[in-house]
């Protein structure tokens, strides 16, 4: 019974929380709160990490509330190695990775502010090292796009080129099928390209993004 009540109030708290509604944040964490008691008192692991997870990315995408975001993604994180979820962790270190790149935009101190970009270029490129050992093609997708706008303007162009490589393959695209992730992607490319060495796999990989077919 708590289980499937913890669910319930969750699922609550979900749609609550990306609704689009104002003044809602007190509630929305009311029922996080209500719902992780529960999985807490019955031991569900799974359900405790998804709910730090689903914080996280309330926080980091609807809130925008950086801190906060990395602060539940951590233990998310902490939690899901524990348990030897590998499929879990690329997505979440991806998503650390953006939490500390959006924070180091808005610390002034410019020392903390490169150990920040660092920090995520780091988790992106670990994220992606693990999306593609296990073939998990939407974080490889999602992570690559992290390495190419979080390493360019560090100067790590090496790694901009072994994502880029892993990309330009026709088997990966055949496997996804959401046009705006295909646009991302372009718009990460256009966004740094003019930074990058004039790489082969540049050309064939925008015609692979393109709805045409054909590189601009």
């Amino acid at each position: 019974r708590d289980s499937l009540l913890s669910m319930v109030i969750q699922e609550s708290a979900l749609k609550l929380a990306f609704s689009g509604e104002e003044n809602i944040h007190e509630k929305v964490t009311q029922l996080f709160d209500e719902s992780l008691a529960l999985k807490e008192k019955i031991g569900d692991l799974q359900g405790i990490a998804i709910n730090l997870g689903v914080r996280g990315s309330y926080n980091l995408y609807t809130r925008k509330d950086y801190s906060q975001a990395e602060n539940y993604l951590n233990q998310d994180l902490e939690l899901v190695e524990k348990m030897g979820d590998d499929g879990a962790r690329s997505g979440i270190m991806n998503k650390l990775a953006s939490c500390y790149w959006e924070q180091s935009l808005l610390n002034k101190d410019e020392t903390a502010s490169i150990e920040l970009k660092r920090s995520a270029f780091d988790f992106a490129f670990e994220a992606f090292k693990i999306a593609d050992h296990l073939e998990l093609v939407g974080d490889i997708v999602f992570s690559g796009m992290n390495v190419f706008r979080y390493a360019t303007p560090l100067g790590e162009l090496t790694f901009v080129d072994t994502v880029g490589k892993r990309m330009n393959e026709p088997d990966l695209w055949a496997q996804i099928h959401n046009p705006d992730l295909k646009k991302q992607l372009s718009n990460a490319i256009i966004e740094s390209e003019n930074n990058w060495d004039s790489w082969e796999w540049i050309s064939p990989l925008k015609a692979l993004l393109s709805p045409d077919g054909k590189s601009t």
